[in-house]
């Protein structure tokens, strides 16, 4: 098995993927990046902000969404927005249609605590390590985006977009646009995908050497390798 999984990585990290969305090095602890489980962070205060702004914000516009919640938020929600530029202005259209904003609404119990999301992250983390020795170590930053994307990796670590992963089984996506009645999952996804962007971090440092805009071949067998692999 681990002869197997070194092999995928290895074929994977020479596949390369999208290099605007790779770390800079495992050694600089201000990049996010370790080789030590024991330095892991996980940061939620994001998810906190954005509830507050929700509740007390007098209206949802760009710049009011830009201002209170993005410049005021983590250097993980910053690296967030900077690949998803959108992020402000999409985020305000949610969240002042009906269908949007009842969504946001009704998975925020899924996201208020997430310690046993970190506490099985960590615990998958451990059994990777036991197959990859040489396993770099992400911090992780849960946020609240505009949905337009899961997880990201960047210099800070792993980026997480909690509202695609927040679903229980009576939440109504009704109104929502067919992909975003699709792709969201339940609350019991939110593990799996940061092990996946984890898993991303090993294809990178396996092969520092990536090249921008991979071709649809290689995003799928880093994608799917990713998926596998978790």
């Amino acid at each position: 098995m681990k002869t197997n999984l070194l092999i995928l990585l290895a074929l994977l990290g020479l596949m390369g993927c999208d290099s605007s969305d790779t770390p800079s090095g495992p050694n600089d602890q201000a990049n996010g990046y370790s080789t030590r489980i024991q330095d892991v962070s996980f940061f939620t205060s994001d998810v906190d902000l954005f509830w507050d702004v929700f509740d007390n914000a007098p209206v949802f516009t760009e710049d009011v969404i830009r201002r209170e919640y993005i410049n005021s938020g983590s250097k993980g929600l910053k690296a967030y927005v900077e690949k998803k530029p959108t992020t402000a202005r999409s985020l305000a259209a949610n969240l002042v249609s009906t269908n949007y904003s009842a969504y946001y609404r009704d998975i925020r119990p899924n996201t208020i605590d997430l310690s046993d999301i970190e506490q099985e992250s960590l615990l998958l983390f451990r059994e990777f390590q036991e197959l990859f020795p040489d396993m770099i170590f992400p911090d992780v930053y849960f946020l609240v985006g505009a949905m337009e994307a899961g997880g990201k990796i960047s210099q800070e670590g792993v980026l997480i977009a909690v509202e695609m992963f927040s679903k229980n089984p009576t939440t109504s996506t009704a109104g929502l646009s067919n992909w975003h009645q699709q792709v969201t999952q339940e609350r019991s996804y939110l593990t799996s995908i940061v092990v996946h962007e984890a898993v991303h971090v090993q294809q990178f440092y396996i092969n520092q050497d990536l090249g921008n805009n991979p071709s649809l071949l290689k995003q799928a067998m880093i994608e799917g390798g990713a998926d596998f692999i978790t």
